[in-house]
């Protein structure tokens, strides 16, 4: 009988488990179970007392959405700006009480990789710039623009294309303060200011960084290697670049206005005195309601001595006292414009054919470019030609106006423009451009007849200017607007103190003419009265220095514009105090002290260069119904001026004591 079989020995045996048994652990298995009686959290929000404090839709206080800033995912650095905006537009009031824990957080993320992160950045700061004011914000400007200039010198261009968003809404807020020190850029390397540092930004951008930004212009400028940068730019990209260009040093070479409607830069070098300078600045500002005298009370004696008068008059007057015989030193402004000229010129030779086609098709993109790279040239040379008339005797030299011929000479075959139809939604953009087209002419022509070696002027620039201005002064009120007669007074006045030439006589006519044709309702009339009340003044300053031949050589047209004064005083008195908006009241208030203040300066001085004696003498009749009308039955009845304030009656009654009105 066989033996019973017997089973192969196993290396591991499984154990059966039985039913309702866990699983055994191991023989060194270790314990890891606790016991505790309570759980502490004290860094956990549920923790929080959130009912006394402010907070967000979603629950969010200020210390979370600060330390939210700093997260390292994207979308909880945008949802944590979005929530400081909820926090400063929902509470009034609290942006201003926490700025410093609103505000220093959200600087770094100007350069953020995350492009959401940066529109929100952009969008929160334009909100909370609106809120504060300029004192407010003063604390945190050096913090802001420490990472706006480290933005702008980020590797990749979307971040700072960003970046510039944010530097013009700094820019609109404290423009002086960002652009201090941009002079440096041109000498040295090493950004210590801010305006230095942006500007060295910019010019990585548009191609004209490196040994070119920091060396000295002497003469005729050089070709110099630079940045390439800006190569691969797309036409909106660039047009984004200049855009904030133009803005910085418009902000850069901003002047004080003193109460003036009208820009008062282009007369900083008709007079030699910088007392005459201050007065003739101030001339209208009683009128205006402006005390001009507190601010010199104020002033200590050694802050009068340095006293700057206003639109920078003095310091063109000392640089042009200092400046040695021959040549004046190059500026910043000539320096500036010597870089940016070879990278300006190119972009607009291509974008001017895409921007002005024959068959009047405008590229919007195109005709934005020309008009940043125009508003750049026409800031630039606008310094520069101005510095050279400050300084008596010191010709500009003939480098600096060979650039400018050769840049109009490219402006020429396109300008002025003629807004058809087809161009009726641009009309406006076109007539800036026309603006500005005119006042570089006018540059040119001044700044050639201060150069050593003086050549034939661009005749065929002259004439179009001359009959594109004439053009526009001979339609109604309609054809310019308050900012594009704004925008022209540089350019007359340049025309008529400039060198001679056959039109200057029908330009100042076509002046008076047009002024005369507005009715007193046009928001021109003030800005083109104001103009010509101060060139009828000029003359009265001992220390003129500019041919005034063509101002008056018109006589018999400025005796019909004076003697339609009356009119436009008795209209503007009466509306001001008729039942209308409290600005048109306020405008009308406004004009009708101005003329009567411009009446009581031209009876006093009574000299016959510009009106006759014949002509203020006729001055008694049309302005008899301003103070009283005789009624056939009601008799005497009071004019306009019986409901004008005090100040306005009280030189009313010096204009009719010196226009032999006793009776009224």
């Amino acid at each position: 009988m066989a033996g019973k079989k017997r089973k192969a020995p196993t290396d591991f045996k499984k154990t059966r488990q039985k039913l309702g048994k866990g699983k055994q652990l191991a023989s060194n298995a270790t314990n890891t179970t606790f016991k505790a009686k309570s759980i502490a959290l004290p860094q956990q929000s549920v923790t929080l007392d959130r009912s006394g404090s402010i907070r967000t839709r979603r629950n969010h206080t200020l210390q979370d959405l600060v330390q939210n800033t700093r997260h390292h995912a994207h979308g909880a650095r945008k949802d944590a700006v979005h929530g400081l905006i909820e926090l400063a537009t929902t509470y009034p009031g609290f942006l201003e009480q926490e700025a410093p824990s609103m505000l220093h957080p959200v600087f770094p993320l100007v350069g953020d990789d995350n492009p959401a992160v940066r529109a929100a950045v952009a969008q929160y700061l334009k909100c909370a710039l609106a809120m504060l004011t300029a004192a407010q914000f003063a604390p945190f400007l050096s913090t802001a623009l420490l990472f706006i200039t480290s933005a702008l010198s980020h590797i990749r261009m979307a971040v700072r294309f960003d970046a510039l968003r944010v530097l013009n809404l700094v820019l609109e807020h404290a423009g002086v303060q960002v652009t201090t020190g941009w002079q440096r850029a041109l000498d040295s390397g090493v950004g210590e200011a801010h305006g230095q540092r942006i500007l060295q930004a910019f010019f990585a951008m548009l191609g004209v960084a490196g040994d070119a930004a920091r060396r000295k212009v002497q003469g005729a400028p050089s070709a110099t290697p630079g940045s390439t940068s800006s190569i691969d730019l797309q036409p909106g990209d660039r047009l984004h670049v200049l855009r904030s260009l133009a803005r910085f040093l418009h902000c850069a070479t901003e002047r004080a206005q003193c109460g003036a409607q009208i820009p008062l830069w282009p007369f900083q070098s008709a007079l030699g005195s910088a007392s005459e300078l201050e007065d003739f600045a101030h001339l209208f500002d009683h009128a205006r309601g402006i005390d001009v005298l507190q601010p010199f009370l104020e002033r200590s004696l050694l802050g009068y001595a340095a006293f700057q008068a206003p639109m920078g008059m003095a310091d063109a007057i000392l640089q042009g006292a200092r400046a040695t015989q021959g040549q004046a030193p190059v500026s910043a402004h000539e320096q500036l414009a010597h870089l940016l000229h070879a990278s300006l010129l190119a972009t607009l030779l291509d974008a001017l054919p895409a921007a002005l086609a024959p068959e009047g098709v405008v590229h919007d993109v195109h005709l934005e470019l020309v008009v940043e790279i125009l508003s750049i040239f026409a800031v630039l040379w606008r310094e520069i030609v101005t510095d050279y008339l400050a300084a008596q005797g010191t010709p500009a030299p003939l480098a600096i106006l060979a650039q400018l011929h050769r840049f109009l000479s490219h402006l020429a075959p396109h300008f002025p423009i003629q807004p058809d139809s087809a161009r009726k939604e641009g009309a406006n953009t076109l007539l800036h451009l026309n603006a500005v087209y005119c006042e570089l002419v006018a540059l040119y022509m001044i700044a050639q007849a201060q150069a050593p070696q003086k050549k034939s002027a661009p005749v065929q620039h002259i004439d179009r200017t001359i009959s594109y201005l004439a053009a526009q002064l001979a339609h109604d009120d309609s054809a310019l607007s308050p900012e594009q007669y704004q925008s022209l007074i540089p350019t007359f006045w340049l025309l008529l103190t400039g060198p001679e030439y056959a039109e200057q006589r029908a330009l100042m006519e076509s002046l008076l003419r047009h002024a005369m044709k507005l009715p007193t309702t046009s928001p021109v009339k003030p800005l083109a009265f104001e103009f010509l009340a101060r060139l009828a003044t000029l003359h009265t300053y001992t220390s003129l220095r500019v041919p005034m031949d063509a101002v008056h050589g018109a006589q018999s047209v400025w005796h019909d514009w004076l003697l339609s004064l009356p009119r436009t005083l008795w209209e503007a008195a009466t509306q001001a105090a008729s039942k209308k908006s409290a600005d048109t009241r306020l405008e009308r208030m406004e004009l009708a002290v101005l003329i009567l203040q411009f009446l009581r300066r031209c009876l006093v001085q009574e000299d016959g260069v510009v009106f006759t004696t014949e002509t203020l003498a006729a001055l008694a009749k049309p302005l008899t119904p301003f103070f009283a009308m005789q009624h056939p039955s009601r008799g005497t009845i009071p004019g306009p001026v019986a409901r004008l304030p005090e100040h306005a009656r009280q030189i009313a009654r010096a204009v009719a004591l010196h226009a032999g009105m006793e009776d009224v």
